[in-house]
């Protein structure tokens, strides 16, 4: 499922290995569950890399857009409270801080003028890709998680 061919080297084969197996997949699987009892879920991937391609976008580097900044996170592992946001990355935290306040306020991430967010169904597998342009996707790592998948109960 991971050949290190595929990804340039071993490191960079198991670092995905480790995300698959640790948060991408669990989460697909819990939105999976709770959209299958009736939860209203929704599922979404943070694909900017604010750090570079060399980290990618490593767990929690979403926080910073969440909260408005580098300097309003502290030391989360790999930031630096000195960095500053580019406009277009401005107009995605502004982006994401309304979805989580409309999340938090309703219960729905969606508002009148910004990208869609679809709910979260086990069938069309849909989340939204938060980048600089938001775009929504089907079947986020559908393979490495379905293989994932038949391992975990």
């Amino acid at each position: 499922m991971y050949p290190s061919a595929s990804y340039g080297s071993p490191g960079a084969a198991f670092a995905d290995v480790f995300a698959d197996f640790a948060m991408v997949c669990p989460t697909r699987m819990t939105a999976r569950a709770l959209s299958s009892a009736g939860v209203v879920t929704y599922l979404y991937q943070f694909a900017h890399e604010p750090l570079g391609a060399a980290l990618g976008t490593p767990h929690s580097v979403e926080l910073p857009f969440i909260f408005g900044g580098w300097e309003n996170v502290g030391n989360i592992g790999f930031g630096d409270e000195s960095l500053t946001f580019t406009p277009e990355q401005k107009q995605l935290s502004s982006v994401m801080q309304s979805y989580w306040f409309n999340m938090a306020k309703s219960g729905d991430p969606n508002s009148a003028g910004a990208a869609a967010w679809p709910k979260y169904d086990p069938v069309s597998d849909e989340s939204i890709v938060l980048d600089l342009t938001l775009s929504t996707q089907a079947g986020l790592k559908k393979d490495h998680c379905d293989f994932w998948d038949q391992l975990t109960p």
